[in-house]
């Protein structure tokens, strides 16, 4: 019994310290013959997500000739032209688990998202008309391989021959892809209205299944609770849904801009009730946008409360050089963000400066202060796309063409033309542990290209519980990874997803925290040990939590002395994970077994 909990206690060690050899797992390319269409009609990942149970969930641009999916293919239907939705799911281990296709006249994802409790969210922008088929008049539908699965009704019952223009929904599926409802996004008093500038940048999910749409809006009452003013242009708002699909309330930003289509992103932290919105105001020349009465020419990462009040912004020096940045910034369980852009040489974010051109990663605490800024070092055009943290490590995606990308110790030569590039960064430091790139055939090959209004992709790369990370993107011709070819069948491009990390696909990787304590600083004894463990030398007032080795907390308490004594024999013998968290932040990591 003694060497069976050594040997499970040596595991959970090598799982918990992310020791284990790092490498693409798996990759599935999916898309269409369709049109050779070029520029926003290509095809492409919109936005990629996970859940606790390390599922990876797509949403991808797909046209309806010959689609195909992980080699899965599916014969064509309705209009050959016409741009639609593809919702994928697949396993930890790579397995296409189900698909859906969202079909209208046309139709983009901008976000997908998941909850706690099995709920999938995706919101974009669809438009109808009598014409799209299948539903009836006025209708779109959701399919389930070739077979219709639900129809989408139009909102208050509007039957007619014209064309229906919408530009928003909210699309809630189970972790097992059936339909749960469908929502458009729009006054209550809507049947049928022209085109307009109302639209959707983001999309995000608390744990509960609570929906916060970043949106333009037409004016008019939502839900029966929250009014849209007409005196705002181009004034984001924040409107919110419950798990049951119902509009809760909403409340605008205090934000403005002279280009509605400026880059911006949301992610919210649930636990302290937050928003952040990054993007930037420059794609045109005389960009601008006012973020609670400061004007902005560049990058910008702003926090808000509950209800919209600004806490703090930070931004870059808004003259000379410029950066930009393409995703949704990342945070971690303490709260800390993660920001990844690219930028030229001399460019002051937040007061610290960038010493190079290229891709960079920002790491800030929860009072917008500059943790660290990691950068590589090119010699041409690299920006990062896409920003995840797991446990104790970020992964950075993004774009290269340039003749050789050095990030940390690691070196990639250049190919022609644009590469995607994939690097591991401490989270702790900054410092980079891994670069890679997705190998190709010469040809193009990008991550998801970032977000905007009404069309673009928001994400474009996930962690998952384990320390994985999932990517993807789109390409032109072949791609080379996890030792299988992807070919593109037709289209100008097809898109691809891949799996950067382990086999592991059920032991949580543990987060160590901002810093690790001096291992002689702390002792934890006897080990083995039959039901009481001493902790000598923690600092008072840390906290002490034991998991077991699915990463469930089963014991915590305060350290309340210098010598302090856990009485854990109400635990079944076996090896834990103990952590130590001290006042200041600092962590310390230990295993031991009970007997």
């Amino acid at each position: 019994m003694k060497k069976l909990c050594l040997i499970a206690c040596l595991l959970l060690t090598f799982l918990v310290s992310g020791t284990a050899q790092i490498s693409w797992q798996w990759a599935h390319a999916g898309g269409s013959a369709g049109p050779l269409m070029t520029g926003t009609m290509d095809l492409d990942v919109c936005d990629i997500t996970t859940d606790k149970w390390g599922n990876m969930y797509v949403v991808a641009d797909m046209y309806t000739l010959d689609m195909y999916i992980a080699n899965q293919t599916f014969p064509g239907f309705g209009d050959p032209d016409a741009l639609q939705t593809c919702i994928a799911c697949f396993g930890c281990d790579g397995t296409l688990k189900w698909y859906k296709m969202l079909i209208g006249s046309s139709s983009q994802a901008i976000s997908i998202k998941t909850d706690t409790v099995g709920g999938v969210y995706v919101a974009g922008a669809e438009y109808i008309s009598a014409a799209a088929g299948g539903g009836g008049p006025d209708s779109g539908y959701i399919m389930n391989a070739t077979t219709t699965d639900t129809v989408i009704a139009p909102i208050n019952g509007h039957i007619g021959t014209g064309d229906l223009y919408r530009t928003m929904y909210l699309l809630k599926l189970d972790t097992g892809g059936a339909f749960n409802w469908y929502r458009w996004i729009e006054p209550d008093t809507t049947t049928m209205f022209a085109t307009n500038e109302s639209g959707i940048y983001d999309m995000n999910v608390d744990p509960s299944g609570n929906a916060y749409l970043l949106c333009m809006l037409k004016p008019g009452l939502y839900g029966g609770t929250f009014v849209a003013p007409d005196s705002v242009v181009y004034a984001p708002y924040i409107l919110k849904y419950d798990p049951t699909g119902v509009c809760t309330g909403g409340f605008r930003l205090p934000i403005t801009s002279v280009n509605y289509q400026a880059k911006l992103h949301m992610t919210r932290d649930s636990k302290r009730n937050r928003f952040y919105l990054d993007g930037y105001s420059g794609d045109t020349a005389g960009d601008t946008a006012w973020i609670g009465g400061v004007m902005i020419s560049g990058v910008y990462l702003a926090c808000f409360n509950d209800t919209g009040g600004m806490l703090w912004m930070a931004h870059d020096s808004m003259t000379g050089p410029v950066a930009s940045v393409q995703d949704r910034v990342a945070l971690d369980r303490y709260g800390n963000i993660y920001m990844t852009g690219g930028s030229q040489w001399g460019v002051y974010f937040n007061g610290t400066e960038f010493t190079g051109g290229g891709a960079f990663a920002i790491k800030l605490d929860t009072n917008g202060h500059n943790v660290w800024v990691s950068q590589c070092a090119n010699n041409d055009a690299v920006e990062g796309y896409g920003i995840a943290v797991s446990n104790d490590t970020v992964a950075v995606v993004g774009m290269y063409s340039t003749n050789f990308m050095t990030w940390g110790a690691d070196t990639i030569g250049g190919f022609a033309p644009y590469q995607t590039f994939v690097c591991r960064l401490d989270a702790n430091t900054g410092a980079g542990i891994y670069l890679d790139t997705v190998r190709t055939d010469g040809n193009l090959c990008l991550p998801a290209s970032g977000g905007g209004f009404v069309f673009g992709s928001n994400g474009s790369i996930a962690a998952d519980p384990f320390g994985n990370f999932y990517t993807g993107g789109m390409f032109t011709s072949q791609i080379f990874l996890a030792g299988d070819t992807l070919t593109n069948i037709g289209s100008y491009s097809n898109w691809w997803v891949a799996k950067l990390g382990t086999g592991n696909c059920s032991v949580p990787v543990f987060e160590l925290g901002s810093t690790t304590l001096h291992t002689g600083s702390i002792s934890v004894f006897p080990n083995p040990s039959y039901g009481e463990l001493n902790i000598d030398g923690a600092a008072l007032g840390s906290v002490v939590e034991v998991f077991n080795a699915q990463g469930q907390i089963v014991y915590s308490g305060t350290i309340g002395s210098t010598l302090q004594t856990l009485r854990l024999n109400h635990l079944n013998p076996a090896c834990y994970y103990l952590r130590i968290s001290d006042p200041s932040g600092n962590r310390s990591t230990k295993t031991f077994v009970l007997q």
